[in-house]
This record gives structure tokens, C-alpha cells and sequence, in this order.
């Protein structure tokens, strides 16, 4: 409106200066409808600046809408970005529960492997242990069966020296009878002979006590490694001997013996596994003589098995097994003989026991 003003009063002053009186009037009147137009000009001017401002409260209300819109809109963001967090928050500790339940497995997996491999190599040591240990009894056992070895070929020799001077100590016994002969000497080789084919007992027998009176007794007399007896014994039960007996040895039910008897032995029934008998051994029934035994003297048994060393007269009614192992110096009479391959044997084998009779098989030939 100043505008308009001020170019009013620009005019009238130039109209004045300008134009003569009479035209002043109509100048006039002009100038008040120019003033009256320019009335509607600042009318509308007025109008444009309230419509300015109704535009400019409009701007502003949008822009407070849109403020608080954005609030919102920022908020609700803030909200989601919030939610969002705590769900990343929340799969973060789930995969780090995950983690750690995963690492506890894999520890207690792990430690259950490393007990395992403990336990496994625990048993191997114990097993590899336990086959040491064995290799080393075997060793030991080895030596053991090499010193006894040993020691058996040194007493097979002994023996085998001995016989030999007993048999030139017989050859000359021999020659001295046919120069002068004597009656015992005679009397002996006959009823050895004689006894050879008839299948009498070659056995002295002056010493066994009769014990069919004696009950038997369900009981084992044990004589320890560590005990030497010197004299007999007599027992109606069973006997283990695995010291030293120097005296006759008479059991009703079974004798073993480990040890040592310089004496005469019966039993019902006897096991010898890597003794030493200086005497006869009698059974009423079976008799082993086991590896590494030694017997010096004669054997009578319903059946025997030999796998040792024996010098003399062996008098079995039934079968006889002499294994590869054996040694025997001295005649074998039986019902029947298995000899193994690798057996030694000096002296005559006799069936004087078998059903058919070799003598009488050739008397039957000559009728």
C-alpha cells in the first residue's frame, strides 16, 4: 500500500506542474478513480497478504503434520530398529548358547574318547603286560624243561653206563658160571625166563602190605617240597609227595608224586610228572610215568603209559603207550604195545598177555 501511495502523490504533484487549471477537474476525477482502482489494488493486495498468511499457516500446519508424521514415522523406526536390535540380541545369545552347548558336547565327547583311549591303552599295556609275563614263564619253563632235558640225558647216561657195566659185569658173571656155575644165578635167569613166557610176576613183592581190611579214606596225605621223611608210609587214603621219601610208599587210593622216593611204591593208581623213584612202583590200576621222570626199577600196572625214562623190567596186564619221549632199559611185557616214533627202547617186547599165544599159534602150525 505504500507503493500505491506514494505514486499517488507522484502524480498529483506531476499533474499539478503540468496540466493548466480547467483540465485540473477532470485530472481530478481521474486521479480519484485511479485512487479508487488503486483502493481495489490494495484490497486485493491486502486479500493476497492474508491469503499469503492463511497459505503460510497451511505451510506451517503442513509442515508441523509433517514433522509430527516424520516423529511418528522416526519413532515407529526407532521401534522397529529397537525390535530389531533385541531380536539380533536375542539370536546373538541363542547362537552363543548354541556355541557353548556345542563346545560342552564336544569337551565331554573328547573327554569320553580320552577315557576310552586311556581304558584302551590301559588294557593293551595290561594285555601286553600279561603276554611279557607269559613269554617270561614260557621262557623260564623252557629253561626249565632245557635243564631237566638236560639233566635226564646226564642220568640216561648214567644209567646207560651203568647198564653197560652191568651187562659186562653179567657177561662176566656169565663166563665165570659156565666155569663154575652157581645155583642162584641159574635159579634167577630161569624163573625170569619162565616167567617171560607164562606172564608170572617178575616183581618181589615181600613188602606190600595187604590193606583189604583198612577202609579207604577220602583223604590226601601231602608231603611239601621242603619235607624229607626217612622210613615208610602206610595210609588208606591218597598221598602228594613233592619232597623227599627215603622208605616204601603204600596208599590205598592215589599217589602223585613231584618229588623223590628211594623206595618201593603202591597205589591204586599212580602219576609221576618229573620225579625221581629208586624202587618198583605197583599199581592195581593205571600208572603214568610223565616227562622228566625217572624210574630205577621195575613197573607193574594194568595199563601204563611211558613217556620218561625207565630201567627195568615194565609188567602191564593191559595196553602200554611208550611216547616219543621215552627211555626204557629193560624188558616190556604186555597185552599190548604202542611204541611212538622217537621212543628208545633196550630189551624185549613181550605179549605174553595177549588172547592168542605166539607159542601156541606155532604148536597148532606143526600138528
Amino acid at each position: 500500500m505504500g507503493f500505491f501511495s506514494d505514486l499517488k502523490q507522484d502524480l498529483n504533484q506531476a499533474v499539478n506542474e503540468l496540466l493548466p487549471a480547467q483540465e485540473e477537474d477532470d485530472t481530478l476525477k481521474q486521479l480519484e478513480e485511479l485512487e479508487e482502482t488503486l483502493k481495489g489494488i490494495d484490497s486485493i493486495q491486502e486479500e493476497q497478504a492474508a491469503a499469503a498468511r492463511a497459505m503460510e499457516e497451511a505451510q506451517a500446519a503442513e509442515e508441523e503434520r509433517k514433522l509430527s508424521g516424520e516423529k511418528e514415522s522416526l519413532e515407529e523406526t526407532f521401534a522397529a530398529v529397537e525390535a530389531e536390535g533385541a531380536k539380533d540380541v536375542l539370536e546373538i545369545k541363542a547362537a552363543e548358547a548354541k556355541a557353548a552347548l556345542e563346545i560342552n558336547v564336544a569337551e565331554a565327547k573328547a573327554e569320553e574318547e580320552i577315557k576310552a583311549a586311556e581304558a584302551k591303552a590301559a588294557s593293551e599295556i595290561k594285555a601286553a603286560e600279561a603276554k611279557a609275563a607269559e613269554a617270561a614263564k614260557e621262557a623260564e619253563e623252557a629253561k626249565a624243561a632245557m635243564e631237566k632235558e638236560t639233566e635226564i640225558s646226564e642220568e640216561i647216561q648214567a644209567i646207560q653206563i651203568a647198564l653197560e657195566e652191568e651187562e659186562g659185569a653179567k657177561a662176566a658173571g656169565e663166563a665165570e658160571n659156565k666155569a663154575e656155575p652157581k645155583g642162584e644165578n641159574k635159579v634167577d635167569a630161569f624163573v625170569n625166563e619162565e616167567a617171560m613166557k607164562t606172564g608170572e610176576s617178575v616183581i618181589d613183592k615181600s613188602w606190600v602190605l595187604d590193606l583189604r581190611s583198612m577202609e579207604q579214606m577220602e583223604e590226601t596225605a601231602v608231603i611239601t617240597a621242603g619235607m624229607r621223611v626217612k622210613g615208610d608210609i602206610l595210609s588208606n587214603g591218597s598221598a602228594d609227595i613233592f619232597g623227599e621219601v627215603y622208605g616204601n610208599v603204600q596208599v590205598k587210593g592215589k599217589l602223585n608224586v613231584t618229588g623223590k622216593i628211594s623206595g618201593n611204591s603202591k597205589a591204586q593208581e599212580v602219576l609221576a610228572d618229573a620225579a625221581r623213584i629208586n624202587g618198583d612202583v605197583i599199581s592195581d590200576g593205571a600208572v603214568k610215568i610223565g616227562v622228566g621222570t625217572v624210574v630205577v626199577g621195575n613197573v607193574e600196572a594194568t595199563d601204563a603209559i611211558i613217556a620218561g625214562a625207565v630201567k627195568g623190567t615194565i609188567d602191564v596186564k593191559g595196553p602200554v603207550i611208550i611216547d616219543a619221549t621215552a627211555v626204557v632199559l629193560g624188558n616190556v611185557r604186555a597185552k599190548s604195545i604202542q611204541i611212538n616214533n622217537g621212543a628208545r627202547i633196550e630189551g624185549m617186547c613181550v605179549l605174553c598177555y595177549a588172547e592168542q599165544s605166539a607159542a601156541k599159534f606155532f604148536e597148532e602150525q606143526d600138528q
